[in-house]
This record gives structure tokens, sequence and C-alpha cells, in this order.
């Protein structure tokens, strides 16, 4: 076991694995793609809460996303065991 096989088993992402050449649908219930590939327009299920029972949202994501993508997030400087 390694860190992708706790990280599959403690969230869910827009897909997930269930074979190991085939994936289904996570927390995403359709998306589309663009006709030049450059846009990806995922659906959400409309039974995902937060754990106070707030509803998750695609914003939610967008944020998530932008956060861990930016230059100075979490850098290994920063990291203590």
């Amino acid at each position: 076991m390694d860190g992708t096989d706790i990280i599959n088993n403690t969230f869910e992402g827009l897909f997930r694995v269930i074979q190991k050449n085939k994936i289904n649908f996570g927390v995403a219930k359709s998306f589309s793609v663009s006709k030049n590939k450059k846009i990806y327009i995922f659906n959400l299920r409309d039974d995902l809460y937060w754990s106070d029972q707030k509803q998750l949202t695609a914003k939610d994501f967008e944020f998530s996303w932008k956060r861990i993508l930016r230059p100075n997030f979490y850098s290994p400087k920063k990291i203590c065991f």
C-alpha cells in the first residue's frame, strides 16, 4: 500500500477507478468537452454535502484547484513532521 491507496480510499474525486483500466463517476454525474478540448464541464451529483450539511458546489472545486496550484502553496520548506 502506498499514499495513493490512502488518498483514493479517503477522498472522492470527480471519477473513481473501479478496475485497473476502468473508471466510473465519483462526485460527477456527467461531463462534456469542448470541440477544441480546452474546456471541460463537469456536472456534479445533487446529493453532495459537507459535514456541516452545506451543499458542495462547483465553486468548492474551483477554489481547491486554484489554491493548490499557487506557487507558494505549501512549499517543502514549510512542511514539518
